[in-house]
């Protein structure tokens, strides 16, 4: 896996128009292509895809709630 993965990787915005399914499609796409084979890893880079309110709500989720 490259060196800061997450800077390869799409961020995901509400505000503009792509569907979180769209997102989520595209982000295993860039995962396959950078050669991401663990879902942990996967996870790991989830978050870092996430901008805007998408991004502060996120990380204001109870930890294990998830």
């Amino acid at each position: 896996m490259p060196r800061h993965a997450e800077k390869f990787l799409r961020k995901y915005d509400p505000n503009k128009t792509v569907k979180e399914e769209d997102h989520v499609d595209t982000l295993y796409l860039h995962l396959q292509t950078i050669e991401v084979h663990y879902d942990g890893i996967a996870c790991r880079l989830f978050p870092r895809t996430l901008d805007g309110r998408v991004d502060v709500s996120y990380y204001n989720f109870p930890p294990k709630s998830i």
